[in-house]
């Protein structure tokens, strides 16, 4: 009787276990997400025209898309004039001027003249968005108490322009539960 009773016990725990297992199955629910995820950046930064110089005053050409050739003419001390150009981002990476540079015609050395300046405005860290265009206005001057009755002279101005992205931040905290 008793091993009746043990089995018959046995049975209704394996049957209640059973059950149970069934019933948690039964309420049991998998969600899935699934995606995909695509990177895809162009970058470019380059002049564009149009580029000017004063009247009467020489040329300033784009030779290359980075690369512009300025020819100044001066006729005496005191005399100088302005030289503009037009730099556009035509990528879709934002862009940040993190070094603006004056140099010698080699571009080894920094400008450096008794007769002519050239000044500059102080644009670094200017950024330029995905499709923006800045202009930059620089000026040649032959000093007005130079005693050189002829000058020539090379400089190159260097424009380094780095990605300016900032990183996203993702919150992955689990949000408040609300009920709807």
């Amino acid at each position: 009787m008793k091993k009746i009773k043990r089995n018959n016990v046995l049975i209704i725990l394996v049957v209640l276990l059973l059950a149970l297992a069934v019933g948690y199955a039964a309420f049991q629910q998998v969600l899935t997400v699934t995606g995909t995820a695509s990177a895809a950046g162009t970058w470019e930064v380059k002049f564009i025209d149009p580029t000017t110089i004063t009247t009467g005053h020489g040329t300033a050409t784009i030779t290359a898309d980075d690369a512009v050739t300025v020819n100044a003419t001066l006729g005496f001390p005191g005399d100088g004039c302005q030289v503009t150009v037009h730099i556009t981002n035509t990528g879709s990476i934002p862009a940040k001027l993190t070094k603006l540079e004056l140099l010698n015609a080699t571009g080894l050395a920094a400008f450096a003249d008794d007769d002519i300046t050239i000044t500059t405005p102080a644009i670094q860290g200017e950024t330029l968005a995905a499709g923006e265009t800045c202009e930059f206005t620089f000026a040649i001057a032959w000093n007005e108490d130079s005693t050189a009755t002829t000058k020539d002279v090379g400089f190159q101005i260097k424009f380094t322009y780095d990605q300016n992205t900032t990183p996203v931040t993702v919150d992955t905290e689990h949000p408040t539960h609300t009920n709807s």
